[in-house]
């Protein structure tokens, strides 16, 4: 403050004599952090204790959850988890604890199900298969379904998947890289499988890259984002299957396929 006024010589000897207040900030609850006063509380500051504190998020099983796509809440009735009439909603109880969802049009399908916005499907959060196939899926959002193991989504209109929140997958059928004009004109570019899913935990891995020698191999490249620049490696051991060439089966593919971090 000026000539002779203050206590201390330099800046550094005020700073040692004069520290900052000790953590005020306390949790009070799950996303409630107040400041009860100096030196009462464990956090320095709001965003430390909201870091450590965060608000516990909403139950999956309460309430309703809004099912916009009328195709898929029609599955969900002929399934028995909703009943009519169609409201574009499903009571969330009914299908929180579900582990199985097929939702499907193909050969012994009664209904053809052209189903297109997947929204409602991050309330199954217990869902381990889920089997959307030959929808008209352009993208889907599977960042909450955790406990998923198989799934079925081949003969859709994807371009880009994000899996990366999906660590317990076992199978994947993706099915959609163009090769065969009926299904598929060649929409799947990237998948993302973040660093986390062990590599060696996918014994299935489908896409579709050319049906036998009278249907070569086309469409655009794919690219598996794996993560680190080890999983790349380990990713060179990762079947990734293609056609049935000339009725032999399955087999491991990866003409066109390329791995990145």
């Amino acid at each position: 403050y000026g000539f002779g006024i203050g206590a201390y010589p330099t800046e550094s000897a005020c700073l040692d004599g004069c520290p900052p207040p000790p953590p005020s900030w306390t949790c009070v609850s799950p996303g409630n952090c107040q400041d009860l006063g100096f030196g009462t509380g464990p956090y320095p500051t709001q965003g430390a204790c909201n870091t450590a504190c965060p608000p516990t998020p909403p139950d999956p099983c309460i309430g309703t959850t809004s099912i916009p796509d009328s195709d898929f809440e029609e599955g969900l009735i002929t399934l028995g988890y909703d009943s009519g009439p169609l409201d574009q909603s499903v009571i969330s109880a009914n299908i929180c604890g579900v582990t199985s969802l097929t939702i499907t049009s193909g050969n012994n399908i009664p209904h053809a199900y052209d189903l297109s916005d997947t929204t409602g499907i991050e309330d199954f959060v217990a869902l381990e298969l889920l089997n959307f196939s030959s929808q008209n899926i352009s993208t889907i959002d599977l960042s909450n379904n955790i406990a998923l193991k198989e799934l079925y989504l081949h003969n859709n209109m994807i371009a880009t998947i994000d899996l990366s929140a999906n660590i317990n997958l076992e199978k994947i059928n993706l099915n959609t890289q163009g090769g065969d004009t009926y299904w598929n004109p060649g929409y799947l570019t990237d998948i993302y499988l973040g660093d986390t899913l062990p590599l060696s935990q996918i014994v299935m891995f489908v896409i579709y890259q050319g049906n036998s020698a009278h249907n070569p191999p086309h469409g655009q490249p794919l690219t598996i984002h794996v993560g680190t620049a080890i999983r790349v490696q380990e990713a060179q051991d990762l079947y990734v299957y293609g056609g049935n060439q000339g009725g032999a089966g399955w087999i491991p593919y990866h003409t066109g396929v390329t791995f990145v971090i």
